[in-house]
């Protein structure tokens, strides 16, 4: 091969290698040139909202959500497959606790978590659990941890009436993920009904409900002397009565909603009285309280009714010396209040011609 042959494919060698690599260099600096996605942008796909009734928050899109909080996808799948469960019910990442109430923040701290004292700071005193009052985004909150079964750290806020719970169980899990969900929290004017709709089953005897997990807990809590009847109202010094679960009559269960509704008939005038009781840890049961309208001597009903919404309808009915009257209660399950709407007083002679007194 002749020079001039030599220097003709040295030079054609070269262009290709330096062409190629113009070539390549060209395309990075195009893909580079891509504009990144605003920050802002790549947070709001990143995350979710949680609607309840009063208050939303933002939470990441790896979790799924229902009533009781955040779950990890595998806990979510086992939590809504019971035969899954074992011996333990499964517990979300983040418990979101929230309920329409006249107590405080610190005051419903102190009644999720079944502490004693009318205060934190007496609590503190009597348990040596300390406490802490914090400032997370646009709420103050009250920061606690307590020992059950498992740490469980609670935060806790309140605004509109309505105190917000956020609860996780082992220390671990308490970072820099919840604060950030925590942060988000905005309360609105506006308490429409969450996405979750807590269902009932067909309600009946209490008995039905030995087997289940939590029913064990119940026991424990109606036998610390708190489990007692409603007085007859209007009565000064009337005795206090004990009741126990053997007086239940009716009682309704929520599987997800994890919660139990129990009646227990009140005697001649003597309301109904019903309890709440939480169906996952740490078990609260609570005693409903009457609304501040409520007359004296009221006609007991034996078994909760029609629901509504939030609303369990009820009717009492009593008589005596030829009259009777009729009394159309409304018990929310949610606040835990019994409140009379109306009642008919009438003659045994003339039962069609009684007259209606509303509330």
């Amino acid at each position: 091969m002749n020079q001039t042959w030599k220097i003709f494919i040295a030079v054609l060698v070269t262009a290709v290698i330096v062409g190629g690599g113009v070539y390549f260099w060209q395309k990075n600096v195009q893909n580079s040139q891509v504009a990144p996605q605003p920050q802002s942008q790549q947070i709001e796909q990143a995350n979710k909202t949680f609607e309840g009734a009063g208050f939303t928050f933002s939470y990441p899109a790896k979790y799924a959500s229902n009533v009781r909080g955040l779950w990890t996808p595998e806990e979510f799948a086992r939590y809504n497959d019971p035969s899954k469960w074992g011996d333990v019910k499964p517990l979300p990442e983040v418990e979101i606790k929230s309920v329409t109430t006249g107590n405080t923040a610190e005051q419903q701290v102190l009644s999720d978590n079944s502490l004693p004292g009318k205060t934190l700071e007496e609590m503190s005193k009597q348990t040596k659990i300390p406490y802490e009052n914090i400032k997370i985004g646009e709420n103050n909150f009250v920061k606690i941890t307590v020992s059950d079964m498992y740490d469980v750290t609670n935060y806790y806020t309140k605004q509109n009436g309505t105190v917000v719970g956020f609860r996780v169980y082992f220390t671990a899990k308490d970072n820099q993920e919840l604060r950030d969900i925590i942060a988000s929290l905005k309360f609105t004017e506006d308490k429409k009904e969450p996405p979750y709709q807590i269902s009932f089953d067909g309600c009946g005897k209490l008995d039905q409900y030995k087997t289940k997990s939590w029913y064990a807990e119940l026991e424990k809590r109606a036998q610390n002397g708190n489990f007692v009847k409603e007085p007859v109202r209007g009565v000064a010094n009337y005795p206090i009565e004990k009741a126990t679960l053997k007086d239940v009559n009716d009682a309704c269960f929520s599987e997800n909603g994890d919660l139990l509704v129990m009646l227990i008939p009140g005697e001649y005038a003597q309301g109904p009285t019903i309890y709440r009781f939480d169906t996952v840890s740490p078990y609260n049961l609570e005693k409903a309280t009457y609304s501040n309208k409520m007359r004296n001597w009221l006609a007991s009903p034996d078994e909760f009714g029609k629901r509504v919404g939030d609303v369990i309808e009820m009717i009492g009915k009593s008589g005596d010396a030829g009259f009777g009257t009729d009394m159309y209660f409304e018990y929310n399950f949610k606040t835990n209040v019994i409140e009379l709407k109306k009642e008919y007083n009438y003659s045994a002679d003339e039962p069609d011609k009684g007259t209606w007194k509303n509330y």
